[in-house]
This record gives structure tokens, sequence and C-alpha cells, in this order.
């Protein structure tokens, strides 16, 4: 018969459920915080075309979720659209680069449509 689990006093249960929701708030300001980068990201990148800074606020979401593969897809399109911007082709070291970019996407999600489109555009 296997062994009972231990049973815990009202102190560690309330412990464990001061913890618990601790870690629930912490995940809910992290995605906030990540939504509000993303806004700002998005308005440099798509209506203001300052792709440093858009890309400097992709990095930062980066650092809080590495996961996040509209952030690093959306870290690709600032590279690639600030060296065109600079009237820049795609060098052979943009271009791996850029593919570093999307194969890690791909292997978050092989499925990603995004990435797997973008990854066939570069070997035009």
């Amino acid at each position: 018969m296997p062994p009972k689990p231990k049973q815990l006093t009202k102190e560690e249960l309330l412990k464990q459920q001061q913890e618990e929701a601790a870690e629930k708030k912490r995940v809910e300001e992290l995605k906030i915080k990540i939504e509000t980068t993303f806004e700002a990201a998005d308005e440099l990148l798509f209506k203001q075309r300052n792709y440093e800074s858009a890309l400097k606020k992709y990095e930062e979401i980066l650092k809080l979720d590495r996961s996040n593969i509209d952030a690093n897809n959306s870290k690709a399109y600032c590279i690639k659209f600030n060296e065109a911007a600079k009237g820049n082709q795609v060098s052979p070291a943009l271009f791996d680069e850029l593919k570093k970019i999307y194969v890690r996407s791909l292997e978050l999600d092989p499925f990603d449509v995004e990435a797997n489109f973008n990854l066939g555009l570069l070997y035009l």
C-alpha cells in the first residue's frame, strides 16, 4: 500500500496559497508588461518606422519571454526594414542573421506561418 501523503498544517496551507497567489499575480503583471511593450513596439515599427527603437522593444519582450514567436518574427522585420531603409540589400551576414531568427521561431512552432513564409522569401 502506498504511503499516505503528508497533511499540511493550516500555516503550511496558508503559506502555499499565498505563494500561489503571488505567482499568479507575477504572471499577470508579466503578461501586461509584454502586451504594453508590444503595443509600443508595433507603434514604433509600423506607424513611426523607427526600426531601431522598435527592435529594442522586441528584444525587451524576448528577455521576458524567450519563446515569444511574434516578438521574434517582429525582431526580424525590424532588422530587415532597417537595412532596406538604408538602401542595403540582403548581404550574406544579414541573410544568416535573419535565417537564425526565423529558424528559432520554427524551433518553437514548426507550423508558424509567418516564420515559414519569411524564411522562404529569404531564399528568393
